[in-house]
């Protein structure tokens, strides 16, 4: 694996960096210190056909002028939290409300708008960079001085792992995840991932009130959320704009979360976490700034973030989401990218990239 590491631009006053991995299976990954943030990533098809598979831009300046957080590290906490407040040990927190009356993954200045420290690294065969912020006490509302690590690993095969840490010297809530829209077509300018087919290890999901506030947990059989075998994220019974759900994982530990198939290019992304939830948005929202491979447009990639569910911070019934002093908070997410089963990989001397 080759490793590359070049200046991306400057962000108030501060040199952005971007780290290039690339390897002879025909993988490449990209990263900025901006947000802590994962750019691109390239695949072969089961042609040997090379493609990005992620949205994202060129330049440090569309990432902090334009919405949609890119495949960027998302916290202090991902998803909303109800009325953009919460109360701990008897102190209430206000937030800024900037998803109608909620707070939304943290606020318009969350750890996307943060440069990180960065650190790369070889081991194993492996590579990657390791990512460290320290949010200050009250930074967007929050309580405690918060020491974050995000680090990811890149792997020969394709595999993507991301390891998340955090500390503080206050209870907070933590809700780390990342952001990135995948579209396993390929991005060209104009494929959506309506087609794509998503299997979901959930036998539950959370329903949301207007405000997309979870209002408990419910069964996903005889739903339009029910993925546990591979459906087509456009099915007929589909809400109009897709799917900004959370589904509520089977089992506990590591496992698979998600799978998801673009069956006419072979590619396949399967999702494993620890955590208990994964909220998958579909992008029938976005609007129509220009990102590296064209334009954004609704359904242009499907954002698998895994979570702990939306507004845990007020919901008792929902998985723990404070940390305390002398606790550390740590999760793993992994992407594991592939062909379908039985397809030919493409050698690496058969390998023809193609820029969308």
């Amino acid at each position: 694996m080759t490793l590359n590491r070049s200046e991306f631009g400057i962000f108030k006053d501060q040199k952005i960096f971007r780290y290039d991995f690339a390897t002879e299976k025909g993988f490449s990954y990209s990263l900025i210190n901006y947000g802590a943030t994962l750019t691109d990533v390239r695949m072969a098809d089961r042609e040997g056909r090379i493609l990005p598979v992620i949205t994202g831009y060129d330049t440090v300046e569309e990432y902090a002028q334009n919405g949609g957080c890119f495949g960027a590290t998302i916290g202090r906490v991902g998803n909303r939290i109800a009325g953009a407040a919460f109360t701990i040990e008897g102190t209430t927190y206000k937030l800024e409300a900037n998803n109608g009356p909620n707070n939304l993954h943290g606020g318009p200045v969350n750890f996307n708008r943060q440069v990180w420290e960065g650190e790369s690294f070889e081991k194993d065969g492996k590579a990657g960079v390791r990512f460290s912020y320290t949010s200050p006490d009250g930074e967007s509302g929050f309580p405690g001085n918060l020491k974050t690590s995000v680090t990811y690993t890149f792997s020969e095969e394709g595999e993507i792992q991301i390891d998340y840490k955090s500390e503080s010297d206050k209870t907070t809530p933590v809700n780390l995840t990342n952001h990135t829209y995948w579209n396993m077509a390929g991005l060209t300018g104009s494929e959506t991932i309506k087609d794509q087919e998503l299997q979901l290890k959930a036998a539950s999901y959370t329903p949301v009130d207007e405000f997309q506030i979870p209002t408990g947990i419910a069964p996903v059989e005889g739903t339009p959320f029910d993925f546990r075998a591979f459906t087509p994220l456009g099915r007929q019974d589909a809400p109009e704009t897709l799917y900004d759900h959370n589904w509520v994982l089977d089992g506990e530990g590591m496992r698979e979360a998600a799978i998801l198939i673009d069956r006419p290019s072979g590619r396949k992304l399967t999702v494993l976490t620890d955590q208990p939830g994964i909220q998958v948005y579909t992008a029938g929202g976005m609007g129509d700034a220009a990102e590296r491979n064209g334009r954004t447009y609704p359904f242009m990639g499907a954002a698998l973030e895994t979570q702990n569910f939306p507004n845990c911070v007020n919901d008792p019934d929902f998985p723990d989401c404070l940390l305390r002093p002398g606790e550390v908070y740590e999760s793993t997410t992994i992407f594991r990218l592939e062909l379908e089963s039985g397809e030919r990989r493409a050698e690496s001397g058969e390998l023809k990239e193609e820029r969308g």
